[in-house]
């Protein structure tokens, strides 16, 4: 009995014909499972950075520039509002206050650039003008 199950697998493995049968059916069975999608949606996400723009052949530049006059004038019209004196929110107080606390001549916060002997040479060499340049010849 095994030696009939083994010849009839052996022979439908080798049958081009029941391959063929079986791969159908393989495919009739998971194509009952899938759905095919015609009207798609965005999903929610998406849809927040989505920029719906007007075809090219449909804007009208007249419009756009009325528009961008429309927004210029209501620019100029605002005006400053003068800075209060203290803050108004706790988020205010960072940055209020513009004067440092400490000295920019205290030696431990403060470091000048410093110019050795080579970085003099090698920033002549790159400032340097080349004789045609008109500014060098201006500036001799």
């Amino acid at each position: 009995m095994a030696e009939a199950a083994t010849a009839t697998k052996s022979a439908s493995a080798t049958n081009p014909v029941f391959r063929d049968a079986i791969h159908a059916e393989t495919v009739r069975k998971e194509m009952q499972l899938y759905k095919i999608y015609e009207n798609y949606m965005l999903t929610p996400a998406v849809e927040k950075g989505l920029v719906v723009a007007e075809k090219p052949n449909r804007i009208n530049i007249q419009d756009i520039e009325k528009n961008l006059e429309k927004e210029d004038e209501k620019k100029t019209s605002k005006t400053v509002a003068p800075r209060p004196l203290i803050p108004l929110t706790s988020n205010e107080t960072y940055g209020w206050h513009t004067v440092p606390l400490m000295r920019n001549t205290d030696p431990r916060f403060y470091h000048p650039k410093v110019e050795t002997e080579i970085t003099k040479m090698y920033g002549a060499i790159v400032v340097k003008k080349e004789p045609g340049d008109a500014k060098a010849k201006a500036a001799t």
